[in-house]
């Protein structure tokens, strides 16, 4: 467990170094890695079904909605859900953990944005960052509600202790 910590920090740092390398992408490239993941969820959602609901709806809005929710939203979650797991390990004070994992989410957006200004058929969007920002948001909800949980159960079997044995 103590070297968990660092593990995570590793992995924090490893995942915010792939979403700086994805930003560099040329914007073909970018478009092609997102359309093989549309093409996958498509798949899964409505396995070989080429009249189903989904296909009445245009391809790019499809591609479009897949990419702001995997690439954006969800990639900013889980890497806020990992850097508020080990901002914790790190340090039990709340702020600090909220604090830390903020502010490499809001970090991470503005830069991942910023680079894609310079990079050729790409586009810095502050809608993206909103985006991004809206998942390192929910993972901060979620992982302090999950504490929050955790501490409340701990402090009953604590009182219930205490009132058995003392």
């Amino acid at each position: 467990m103590k070297h968990l910590k660092y593990f995570l920090l590793v992995v924090v740092i490893i995942l915010d170094g792939y979403l700086i390398y994805h930003s560099t992408l040329s914007g073909n490239k970018s478009a092609q890695k997102s359309e093989e993941l549309t093409d996958v969820v498509i798949e899964i959602v409505e396995p070989g079904n080429d009249t189903s609901a989904l296909h009445r709806f245009s391809y790019q809005k499809i591609h479009s909605f897949i990419r702001k929710l995997f690439g954006h939203f969800g990639a900013f979650m889980f890497i806020s859900f990992i850097g508020f797991i080990t901002c914790f390990l790190f340090t039990k004070r709340k702020v600090l953990i909220i604090g830390f994992t903020l502010l490499n989410g809001l970090l991470m957006a503005l830069l991942t944005e910023g680079i894609q200004l310079f990079i050729e058929g790409r586009v810095g969007s502050f809608k993206d960052v909103l985006i991004d920002i809206s998942g390192c948001l929910l993972a901060i909800l979620i992982s302090t509600l999950i504490l929050l949980i955790i501490n409340t159960i701990k402090k009953k079997r604590v009182e219930k202790y205490e009132k058995e044995y003392i």
